[in-house]
Formats: structure tokens, C-alpha cells, sequence
């Protein structure tokens, strides 16, 4: 005959840790947007050369910078990050072509191979500081 009271002192209670039970893993289709920010120094000749006078300096010039298209020079000069995933990419692709895929660095070849994948750019903002 079963007696709950044969048992330590909560072995019958079912939320008891030692009675948890791990749920299993499952997967989902999930949508990542990242935020990245960076500074970088841009040259340009986008820009109108104003004259004026200063009675300390004499006569000074200008940029007026406020139509520049910053973005196309931003472009024009430098990597996007999709541009940077894009040559990551290449590079794992030669690498894991010398090396075995069951080793730790075939596996994070493969991982970072993976990692490439699937990026797009949803908005890119270039503005003067």
C-alpha cells in the first residue's frame, strides 16, 4: 500500500525543486534590429565657400556644410556595417576552406559563416556633429 507519509518531509509536494522538470528547448522565428552608432572624420567638397570680414582677422571664408549630402560621402569613404559583414564573410569563406569542420575553429568558422547571413539595413542616418 502506498503511504505519501513513508517519504521525507515534502517529497510529495510536486512544485519541490527536486520535482521541477526542465522544459525542453524550442525554437522561434524572431526579428533582431540593431542600433550601431560610430564617428568618423569625412572630408567633402559638397559644400558653398561664404566670404566674410572679421575686424579682428580680416577676410574669412566659410563652409556652409548645411546641404551636404553626408551620407554619400559617409558611402563614398567608408564601410557600412553590411559592407564589413560582407568582407567578414569572404574571409571565413577562404578560411574554412583549409580547415577541418570538426575542430573548435571549424565550428566558429561555421558560427560566424552563419552569423553573416540575413542582415539588412533599414535605415542609415549620416548627420554633421
Amino acid at each position: 500500500m502506498y503511504n505519501d507519509y513513508d517519504y521525507p518531509l515534502g517529497a510529495d509536494n510536486s512544485s519541490a525543486p527536486w520535482n521541477e522538470v526542465d522544459n525542453p528547448e524550442i525554437e522561434r522565428d524572431c526579428e533582431v534590429t540593431e542600433t550601431i552608432a560610430r564617428k568618423v572624420t569625412l572630408s567633402t567638397t559638397d559644400y558653398v565657400a561664404e566670404e566674410d570680414w572679421d575686424d579682428d582677422f580680416g577676410k574669412c571664408v566659410s563652409a556652409d556644410t548645411s546641404d551636404t549630402d553626408w551620407a554619400k560621402e559617409y558611402s563614398n569613404q567608408e564601410y557600412t556595417a553590411l559592407e564589413l559583414i560582407a568582407k567578414l564573410k569572404t574571409y571565413v569563406e577562404e578560411d574554412i576552406k583549409n580547415t577541418s569542420l570538426n575542430t573548435s575553429k571549424g565550428r566558429e568558422l561555421q558560427r560566424l559563416l552563419s552569423a553573416c547571413d540575413g542582415w539588412e539595413q533599414v535605415e542609415l542616418e549620416v548627420e554633421e556633429v
